[in-house]
């Protein structure tokens, strides 16, 4: 294998970013994170940069970086993943030339990279911990982190009373925005805010209709959702 990740600590975002090192890339596209998030830490260090995800025992890194590489991909993809509790916020993306194919970053390229495909696989590989007691955690696996979820979201009476931020609200109508001129909106928001149920995407598609953050569709019946 000629690359591997290494961490580089970056001062102004206070946060370990992983880094592809090698003159090679794999032939798919392969997305990673720092392995070492949270290793060695203490049931007291969770609050500092873990947050515990709504409805569940579990913690998730409140920032976490992740780099995307090789395969069709034009550049080396750095990109950020803020999480509040309830949603998962892409907050920053950087682009490195792969040396085995050095391209000049530009509008032309940038618009070929699938920025959603790439969260969505990260989003599948997050750090996840479970307190066991006052003085000892435990990483949780994947599976794990994709059942919590799953259950704590599943019970439609629970979802449907929980006040939504606006500040979340605005986040749906921007992306139904963007989506609305291709593909399935609905669909597209369900991916960019990590909602696990294409159900809990139309709740706040019409949340967000009815406080006016988005314009109602044309020709749309009552309750119904592209």
């Amino acid at each position: 294998m000629d690359w591997n990740i290494e961490v580089e600590f970056d001062d102004h975002l206070g946060l370990d970013l992983p880094r592809v090192i090698g003159t090679g890339r794999p032939d798919l596209v392969v997305v990673e994170s720092d392995r070492t998030v949270g290793y060695d830490m203490s049931a007291g260090d969770l609050a500092a940069s873990f947050v515990r995800m709504e409805g569940t025992d579990l913690e998730l890194p409140r920032r976490q970086a992740f780099v995307a590489f090789g395969g069709d991909l034009p550049f080396d993809v750095l990109f950020i993943i803020d999480f509040d509790g309830r949603v998962s916020t892409l907050s920053e993306v950087r682009f490195r030339q792969r040396p085995d194919r050095p391209l000049s970053v530009s509008t032309t390229t940038m618009r070929g990279i699938q920025l959603q495909s790439l969260v969505d696989r990260a989003l599948k590989i997050r750090t996840a911990f479970r307190r066991v007691s006052d003085n000892e955690v435990r990483r949780a696996t994947t599976d794990e982190e994709r059942r919590a979820y799953l259950r704590a979201t599943q019970n439609g009476r629970g979802e449907s009373r929980r006040r939504v931020p606006d500040d979340e609200l605005r986040q749906v109508a921007a992306h139904y925005r963007v989506a609305s001129m291709g593909r399935d909106p609905t669909r597209a928001v369900q991916e960019a805010l990590g909602y696990p149920t294409r159900d809990i995407a139309k709740k706040r598609v019409r949340s967000a209709r009815k406080l006016g953050f988005l314009e109602p569709a044309p020709g749309e019946r009552r309750g119904g959702i592209r």
